[in-house]
């Protein structure tokens, strides 16, 4: 469970710091946006850095063995997943 909360909590921060798409946002004249261009609305898209990536992976793994668990953790399976947890933070 705490390896879950703590994937939980790393992805939030990291979707924090990421923008990704905005919707187009109502400018002081009425009609501009700073996501519009010539008329049409622009959206930066989703950059996803590879250690995020690998630890949505993570999550989505943790999930389906938690579900195959019974809604807890194995002790093995905990100790797996926290194993690529540490080699994930090593390598960034």
């Amino acid at each position: 469970m705490k390896l879950f909360v703590l994937c939980t909590l790393l992805i939030a921060s990291v979707a924090a710091a990421s923008p990704g798409q905005r919707a187009p946002t109502q400018g002081a004249k009425g009609g501009s946006s700073p996501f519009e261009v010539a008329g049409r609305e622009v959206y930066r898209p989703v950059v996803i850095s590879p250690k995020a990536r690998q630890i949505l992976q993570l999550r989505a793994l943790a999930l389906k063995l938690q579900k195959e668990d019974g809604g807890t953790l194995s002790a093995e399976h905990h100790a797996m997943l926290q194993a690529k947890l540490d080699a994930i933070n090593a390598t960034y």
